[in-house]
């Protein structure tokens, strides 16, 4: 027998056995070679990647545009990339070459019982957008109106609420939310809030404020929820004017809409509606009450900046089931950096005793410069720094 034909492994010298022996295992080693061969190349033409160990995830992609109401969660990030490279199902491999097209999971099983490694876990409650378009509305919860495009519920029950919102883990004992506001009255301001803040803590826009469309696409590319701020009237009305379209208390039901739409329709991408001044109207509920209400029919969270001792927004967010959030504390109303150290050293206690607080600032530039800087530290002492989108919807099982 020549080399080429004698099984591998044998010594030559002493391979003296009876032919009919040596025939029978070249042969078994074969086949066996031969039905592993066989496996081993259709595995390879549905798995250009190798085979190796991963989940099993079943992929779909949505028409731009398509509601997204029960949808499992949208891949964002990470996931995104990940599913750019591949996202095995059961009879084949799929890959995203588009990064910018949504995607759906609707399965996740491993392979293999030890498989080891991030598992994409299905999130129905998480209808966030792709990176690349958080900057765009959804057109199924747009409005067109007079007043401009208006926030709206889609067909399928959708609310901006839930598709703006920041993803955040749940799993933080401690949490907290600040939002940073009165973006767009300042072109400077505007721009060192967005380079400085980083992506977790939320920004509040001035709806009074300038190029608001370009500065809120900028944040929210930049990854920021969005909170629109909308002037009330305050009790010193006369020489403290928040601006046109001020939402006062003595107005008619119908004047106070119109002025509230008008509002509205100044930005789009934001997750809720938070006050600027009202110490007179969050006083008066037969006035604040219709405004509320149409904020909840729109699908939007109301958030209060706790500046009004006696604000009945609390009992009325309440009654009418709005998601409601109140703030804890005004970080900078002493504006020095010991002065709002101090004050978020509070917050934390705070959200340590309670599981959750949340501060306001203003987006000057000693407010952004400290709560930057705290923001590195505060995640590791524990604390989870989280859109206020997800107080809101933790809170109200929404």
């Amino acid at each position: 027998m020549d080399d080429l034909n004698k099984p591998l492994g044998q010594n030559r010298k002493t391979d003296r056995k009876p032919l009919s022996l040596d025939v029978s295992k070249p042969i078994i080693g074969l086949c066996a070679a031969a039905i592993v061969g066989a496996g081993a190349w259709s595995w390879w033409i549905t798995d250009p990647m190798g085979g190796e160990p991963q989940s099993i995830v079943s992929l779909n992609t949505l028409p731009q545009g398509q509601s997204r109401r029960g949808v499992d969660r949208m891949t964002t990030g990470s996931t995104q990339r990940a599913l750019r490279q591949r996202v095995q199902s059961r009879e084949r491999t799929y890959t995203t070459s588009d990064p910018n097209q949504p995607a759906r999971l609707t399965a996740v099983t491993p392979r293999i019982s030890n498989l080891k490694g991030e598992v994409i876990i299905r999130d129905p409650s998480a209808i966030n957008q792709p990176q690349s378009l958080t900057h765009l509305p959804l057109p199924e919860l747009i409005e067109q109106s007079s007043f401009g495009p208006l926030p709206v519920r889609a067909a399928s029950g959708l609310r901006p609420l839930d598709a703006y919102a920041r993803p955040a883990s749940g799993y933080g004992r401690a949490r907290i939310a600040i939002v940073v506001g009165g973006l767009g009255l300042s072109q400077t301001g505007t721009q060192n809030a967005i380079r400085s803040l980083p992506a977790d803590i939320t920004l509040g826009f001035s709806a009074l404020g300038f190029s608001l469309k370009r500065w809120s696409q900028k944040a929210r590319q930049d990854g920021h929820e969005l909170v629109l701020q909308i002037p009330m009237e305050p009790t010193n009305y006369e020489t403290n004017n928040p601006g046109n379209h001020t939402l006062l208390a003595d107005a008619n039901e119908a004047e106070n809409a119109a002025s509230l739409r008008w509002l509205l329709a100044r930005m789009t991408n934001y997750t809720g509606v938070m006050n600027y001044l009202g110490s007179k109207l969050s006083l008066t509920p037969e006035a604040l009450s219709p405004i509320l209400e149409e904020v909840e029919a729109r699908g939007l969270a109301y958030f209060d900046d706790g500046s009004i001792t006696h604000s009945v927004s609390p009992q009325l967010a309440d009654k009418l089931k709005l998601p409601f959030e109140r703030a804890s504390i005004t970080l900078d109303a002493v504006r020095s950096k010991s002065a709002i150290a101090g004050r978020l050293r509070h917050l934390e206690q705070l959200a340590r005793r309670q599981g959750s607080a949340l501060g306001v600032a203003s987006a000057f530039p000693v407010s952004v410069q400290q709560i930057a800087e705290w923001s590195q530290e505060a995640k590791s002492r524990g604390i989870e720094i989280v859109p206020v989108s997800a107080l809101v919807r933790q809170q109200n099982g929404s």
